[in-house]
C-alpha cells in the first residue's frame, strides 16, 4: 500500500502569536515521518501511535474506513518529541481516507480529536504546514495565516545569515499547556506578540533587523511568562558564542528547541561549541 511521508516541523516564531490570530513561521525538515500500511484480516490496527492521541481518536471514530488495514507510524526521531510527530500521525491517517485535502476540514477534524474544550484549542499551524511536501535541495519554510487558513511556502531570505535548532532536552506537553491558556479572555496579551516587524525584515532580507526583532520578541515572550527558565539560561549561554546574533525558544514555553540565528561565516564556530557541549542540533 501507499507509503506516506510527512516532514518534521519546528516553529521558528509565532507559536503563541498564532493563537491570537497573527501569522507564524515554521521550518519543515527531514528525515520525514512515514506511515505505511498492509492488509490484514478483520478490524484495523495501529502500530506506533499512542492510545489517547488525536490520531488514535480519529482512527477510532472512523474505524470502519480502516477495516482490513494495519497502519504503522515510523518516527525517525525515536520519540524524541518537538518535531511534529503527533500532527504527522493525525495527518497520515487523515490522508489515508481523504486523498483530497481541504485545510478547513482538516483543521475541524483535528480540533475535534485534539481539543476537549478546556483552555485554548491548538492552532493547527504545524498540521497545515506539514501538508506541504518537502522540496529537494532547498530549505522549506512556511508562513501560516490563521484568519484565512492559508499556507505560504517561502525561501530563506538572508544571504549573510543562518540558523541552528538546538534540542534543550526539556519538554512541556503542548496539550496540557494549552489547557492553562485562555486566549479569548487575554486578547490584549496576545496582541502584544505581533509579527509585523519580523515579517517586514523577512521580506526585505534584512538580517540585522530580523535579529533585533527576534531579540525583542523573545524578551516579550519571557515577560509574559512563556519561557522555561532552562531555555532562558541556554539562550543567554548561546548569545555569548561568537557569531550568534539572537536566539529564541521554540514550542510550548520555548522548551523543545532553542533557535540560534548566526552569521553564516561563523556557523562552524557555533557547531563546534554545540558538539563540545554534547548538545543535539539540526
Amino acid at each position: 500500500m501507499l507509503l506516506i511521508e510527512i516532514p518534521s516541523k519546528s516553529f521558528l516564531v509565532g507559536e503563541y502569536a498564532v493563537l491570537g490570530g497573527s501569522p507564524c513561521l515554521l521550518y519543515l525538515g527531514s528525515p520525514c515521518f512515514k506511515m505505511d500500511s498492509k492488509k490484514i484480516f478483520g478490524e484495523g490496527k495501529l502500530v506506533g501511535i499512542p492510545k489517547g492521541s488525536p490520531a488514535e481518536k480519529y482512527f477510532s471514530t472512523h474505524k470502519q474506513k480502516f477495516y482490513g488495514q494495519e497502519i504503522s507510524f515510523i518516527d525517525p526521531y525515536k520519540g524524541a518529541g518537538g518535531l511534529g510527530a503527533s500532527t504527522a500521525q493525525f495527518l497520515g491517517l487523515y490522508k489515508k481516507i481523504n486523498p483530497t485535502l481541504s485545510l478547513s476540514a482538516l483543521l475541524a477534524d483535528y480540533r475535534a480529536a485534539a481539543w476537549d474544550g478546556i483552555g485554548t484549542a491548538p492552532s493547527g499551524a504545524d498540521l497545515c504546514a506539514q501538508t506541504i511536501p518537502l522540496q529537494e535541495k532547498k530549505r522549506n519554510f512556511v508562513w501560516y495565516y490563521p484568519e484565512r487558513q492559508q499556507i505560504e511556502l517561502a525561501d530563506w531570505p538572508f544571504l549573510q545569515g543562518d540558523f541552528i535548532l538546538i534540542r534543550t532536552g526539556f519538554k512541556v506537553p503542548t496539550h496540557t499547556h494549552l489547557q492553562s491558556l485562555n486566549v479569548r479572555s487575554n486578547k490584549d496579551l496576545f496582541a502584544r506578540l505581533s509579527l509585523t516587524q519580523l515579517q517586514q525584515s523577512w521580506k526585505q532580507a534584512n538580517f540585522a533587523m530580523w535579529n533585533l526583532e527576534i531579540a525583542n520578541f523573545q524578551a516579550e515572550l519571557e515577560n509574559l511568562g512563556f519561557l522555561l527558565p532552562e531555555s532562558a539560561d541556554l539562550i543567554l549561554e548561546l548569545k555569548k558564542v561568537g557569531g550568534v546574533l539572537s536566539a529564541k525558544g521554540c514550542g510550548a514555553m520555548g522548551a523543545d528547541f532553542v533557535c540560534a540565528f548566526v552569521e553564516k561565516s561563523q556557523i562552524s564556530v557555533l557547531q563546534s561549541y554545540l558538539r563540545q557541549r554534547k548538545l543535539e542540533f539540526y
